[in-house]
């Protein structure tokens, strides 16, 4: 008995650190500042044009992912296809819905889809590719930069397949680690070019980012792009996370959210509870996925409401529309350019970072400009504009 009391507050303990402390709090905060961006920000209804079509094309990630793993989907085709899609009350709205019908509810908060699967093999999926523009100001002077983002769907988002060994047996005492929440459509690889030239990639990495240069001295925090210029990235078992391409089995320490775990991922010191790692395999090469762009507009990225089945227990419900990849106040591409660029041993990030972190979620003015220096000065960029 004392051992099955022992095993749930195991549990306990790790449902708990599936998500901040605030709970419903926070994901209100989150939700209600995004509403605030998209009154500042509509976002556009326009498709890209001819010439950032083709830089999307030219750049189109070549993905590696695990020898047992799910391939990724196509968003309408494939995912929402197999579901149904209720309002708030839990009435069906639409089985089976098209993209015409989830763009219809795509302003409802309380919307939401519930999938059907996971089931068969759908056969080549695809990747999301979208572009923005923005700017940094070095030294006072502005730096145009374009940034192409390149999105996988999967049908389920797992928990990291590295977990402590006490954690993988409490996850697997109340869910499937492979299954912790429907959809996952935040796998993300942003590159960013100055002048149709990349400079920098960006990964997602659960709930924060990591960028990494690729033009200034070689040394931490920098890589290099393939002859092709198209990145090469390996994709997490279970978790779905995008890492850089390694060639081999691979681990990277992770976290659930930046705020708690910036020493961790930086440092290798004071792991929180919610850490493990996220480890790589890259058995199967992907490069036949077709490149589709949306607007901006469109519900993949802007959906309010939930795209996966409401789950019981913490974290475990459908996440909202794509753009909810990270904080509205940190939203602006060259923002997260900047604040994610961070590599091993760099001593004073988790300090800088976890101050930022704490600013955006109170709406407060950000202080980034330790975050631009460092990025600036390292890829070669300060005085440069």
């Amino acid at each position: 008995m004392a051992a099955m009391r022992a095993l749930w507050l195991i549990v306990a303990l790790v449902l708990t650190a599936c998500t901040e402390s605030g709970g419903e709090d926070l994901e209100q905060s989150f939700r209600g500042q995004f509403e605030q961006w998209y009154r500042d920000h509509p976002p556009s209804t326009a498709l890209p044009i001819p010439s950032e079509l083709a830089l999307l094309a030219r750049h189109k990630p070549v993905y590696f992912l695990g020898p047992d793993a799910r391939p990724p989907v196509d968003f309408y085709g494939h995912y929402i296809a197999n579901g149904t899609l209720h309002d708030g009350d839990g009435q069906v709205l639409a089985r089976a819905p098209d993209r015409a019908t989830l763009n219809q509810y795509a302003r409802d908060p309380r919307a939401r889809f519930i999938h059907d699967g996971p089931k068969g093999e759908y056969g080549p999926g695809v990747v999301y590719g979208r572009v923005d523009h923005d700017r940094l100001v070095i030294d006072g002077a502005p730096l145009e930069l374009t940034f192409l983002t390149y999105t996988l769907v999967f049908e389920t988002s797992g928990v990291l397949a590295g977990l402590p060994g006490w954690q993988e047996l409490a996850i697997q005492a109340v869910a499937d680690p492979t299954d912790w929440h429907q959809l996952d459509h935040y796998v993300n690889v942003t590159v960013a070019l100055r002048e149709e030239q990349p400079i920098a990639l960006m990964f997602q990495h659960h709930n924060y980012q990591r960028t990494w240069r690729l033009v200034g001295p070689a040394g931490p925090g920098r890589l290099d792009l393939p002859i092709d210029g198209r990145p090469l990235v390996d994709i997490a078992l279970r978790s779905n996370e995008a890492y850089p391409h390694r060639g081999e089995p691979a681990r990277w320490r992770a976290v659930s959210f930046m705020e708690s775990g910036a020493r961790f991922l930086v440092l290798g010191e004071d792991a929180p509870m919610q850490s493990g790692e996220d480890l790589t395999d890259p058995a199967r090469r992907l490069d036949d996925l077709t490149l589709v762009t949306l607007p901006h507009a469109d519900a993949f990225y802007t959906f309010r409401g939930s795209l996966g089945e409401a789950r019981t227990l913490p974290g475990r419900s459908g996440p909202p529309g794509a753009d909810y990849n990270t904080l509205a106040g940190l939203k602006a591409p060259a923002t997260q350019l900047v604040a994610a660029y961070w590599y091993e041993g760099l001593a004073d990030y988790p300090d800088q970072v976890t101050a930022l972190l704490q600013s955006a979620w109170r709406g407060r003015r950000l202080d980034l400009a330790p975050f631009v220096a460092r990025f600036a000065r390292e890829a070669g960029l300060a005085g440069d504009g």
